[in-house]
């Protein structure tokens, strides 16, 4: 008989990153059990860069692979009790087309919307995070 301790909360933790060469996203979740918590890779996502694209712009394409991913996830945990989501984003300049309501063009029309159609409302939060890199 396998005995499987019960989960008392789940976290999910997207994280992103762009390049000239390329886009990648991130989902850690942090499980807490009354026996402790873990922390663990759940999926990870990585994609070539559309080349001539600005790094604000893959920014944005970086932010909303991670968005679909971890709304993925989110599906995928079904039943669990998933408390929250949290998206970090290290550009400003991707947070403020996500939160603003201003007239962009339309790339960036187009992936603010996708990425707030995956909004899952009441438990998503797009989180600015200071950059590691020098």
């Amino acid at each position: 008989m396998l005995y499987r301790e019960p989960i008392n909360a789940v976290e999910l933790h997207a994280f992103r990153d762009e390049s000239k060469r390329g886009v990648a996203a991130a989902v850690y979740a942090v499980v807490r059990q009354d026996s402790g918590t873990t922390q663990q890779l759940v999926a990870a996502k990585v994609r070539l860069a559309k080349q001539r694209l600005a790094i604000p712009r893959l920014e944005l394409v970086a932010g909303h692979m991670a968005v679909k991913t971890v709304d993925n996830i989110c599906h995928a945990l079904d039943g669990f009790p998933v408390t929250s989501v949290h998206c970090w984003l290290d550009s400003t300049v991707a947070l403020h087309w996500i939160r603003g309501n201003g007239e962009y063009r339309q790339f960036v029309v187009n992936h603010v919307k996708k990425i707030k159609d995956h909004g899952l409302p009441g438990i998503l939060r797009l989180q600015l995070v200071k950059s590691l890199a020098p």
